[in-house]
């Protein structure tokens, strides 16, 4: 679907354009604007081979943007989703910026607890990342690792759905293999 997406855009002769228009709109001084930019930017972090001219560090200073721009409590949705398209930009483009600060700079913003579909994939990527040892997120000598392991523990106490049943089960799993479970 996302795929088709990208295509109809290239039809279009919009997609060499798509991601410039999305950094660019976070800038905006509406929150709903700024959380769609952030979703917009989120796509086209996940979607590497079809956006060719995504430049990762100007989409990261604009999502830090929004982040500075107003307070969590007054934007949870937006700053979800700005959370969320981090992560993806993490994941999806670690070879384009500054790793050992951008994934430590994410790591603070976990856990997410209100856009569930939001909080799911970044909670989804925080566990891959661990599963495979990632230096940028254990940081020197693991000392993020104690603060993973806190995320993942909130992760598990709330009730609503911030995991699916899926990594839920994954995190009970590293949680065991770190000794952290209670």
């Amino acid at each position: 679907m996302l795929t088709s997406f990208f295509q109809q855009l290239k039809r279009c002769g919009y997609r060499d354009t798509y991601a410039q228009v999305v950094i660019h709109a976070c800038y905006s001084e509406s929150p709903q604007l700024q959380r769609e930019a952030a979703r917009g930017i989120g796509l086209c972090a996940t979607r590497r081979g079809l956006v060719s001219n995504f430049d990762a560090p100007a989409a990261i200073d604009s999502l830090y943007y929004v982040i500075e721009s107003g307070t969590e409590s007054e934007r949870t949705m937006t700053y979800d989703a700005v959370v969320s398209a981090l992560g993806k930009i993490c994941e999806f483009w670690r070879d384009t910026i500054d790793g050992h600060h951008v994934v430590p700079a994410w790591l603070n913003f976990l856990p997410l607890r209100n856009d569930f579909k939001e909080a799911q994939y970044a909670h989804q990527l925080l566990c891959q990342m661990l599963e495979r040892a990632d230096q940028d997120l254990l940081g020197l000598n693991n000392e993020n690792l104690h603060q993973v392991i806190q995320i993942l523990k909130e992760i598990l106490s709330r009730s609503d759905h911030l995991a699916t049943e899926e990594t839920t089960c994954q995190i009970v799993c590293l949680l065991n293999q770190l000794g952290a479970m209670p």
